[in-house]
């Protein structure tokens, strides 16, 4: 007993379907698989961001002249986690300005939003240093809709930058995790 052929779910000629594979083929490179994309950042006027870049102008010209604890006041002032992960954070800060060289100047690069709100935004700036850039990220949360913007969570990179802008901490973190291993105690 032979089973019934069914009709095709579309009513294209195989030579018709090939014709429409090649051209697609032919349109542009395929994506490679580990290639890094992610979300375009904008760089268009939005009053949420217009309200947080003057926190982060303020903190790497401070940061171009002062300490890193004097430098981090203010920011630290609007970051609510404890004094221990700011100090911690603070020496992270320290060691890659040891590594990095002197800062000389820095500059925002754009930022990506979460819809239409208008109380979260993620802001990406580069801070030049005397051997190369490092890639900043810094997520703001405003509690109440016309209340103060508080600092949700800060990152910064200098090796990877374009994995470190495509993927989101969690993956970032598990990427480089397997790429180099679990981190070395005291980094």
């Amino acid at each position: 007993m032979t089973c019934p052929r069914r009709p095709s779910a579309l009513p294209l000629s195989r030579p018709l379907i090939l014709l429409a594979i090649g051209w697609w083929l032919a349109s542009g490179p395929l994506p490679a698989v580990a290639q890094v994309t992610g979300c375009p950042l904008e760089t268009v006027p939005f009053a949420p961001v217009d309200q947080v870049k003057p926190i982060l102008e303020t903190f790497f010209a401070n940061l171009a002249t002062q300490d890193v604890v004097s430098a981090a006041r203010d920011l630290f002032a609007i970051f609510p986690i404890s004094q221990e992960a700011k100090d911690s954070f603070a020496n992270k800060i320290t060691a890659m300005k040891g590594k990095l060289g002197n800062l000389s100047g820095s500059e925002f690069i754009g930022f990506r939003r979460f819809g239409v709100s208008q109380r979260y935004v993620i802001v990406y700036w580069f801070s030049f240093h005397d051997l190369m850039p490092v890639l900043w990220e810094f997520s703001f949360y405003r509690p109440k809709p016309d209340g103060p913007w508080q600092l949700n969570f800060i990152r910064f990179e200098s090796d990877d930058l374009l994995e470190f802008m495509a993927f989101p901490k969690l993956q970032y973190d598990t990427l480089r995790m397997q790429l180099e291993g679990p981190p070395k105690p005291g980094n």
